[in-house]
């Protein structure tokens, strides 16, 4: 089982059928707007996860795309109440 802040992350299903989970909810911050820089993917098939990468910032609410190459574009989120993260 993941223990990451899911709550508020992005998510995108892979070519491959796995379920990228990308930031989420700070949990140490209660009910505060913040959030978390990890990469999370769940397989289905086998019921598990693996952590990926984190990612250079904190995204509380980001946005997660899967481009046409495989990549996958994450925008937004903040990464503390009022202050969202520009950078892709």
């Amino acid at each position: 089982l993941n223990q990451q802040g899911l709550f508020c992350s992005g998510v995108v299903t892979l070519a491959d059928g796995r379920i990228m989970v990308v930031g989420g909810h700070d949990q140490s911050t209660g009910f505060v707007e913040t959030g978390i820089n990890s990469v999370n993917f769940f397989n289905p098939a086998t019921n598990t996860w693996t952590q990926g990468p984190n990612m250079h910032f904190a995204r509380w609410y980001p946005s997660a795309t899967l481009l046409s190459d495989g990549r996958v574009l994450v925008v937004s989120g903040e990464s503390t109440p009022g202050v969202y993260v520009d950078t892709p």
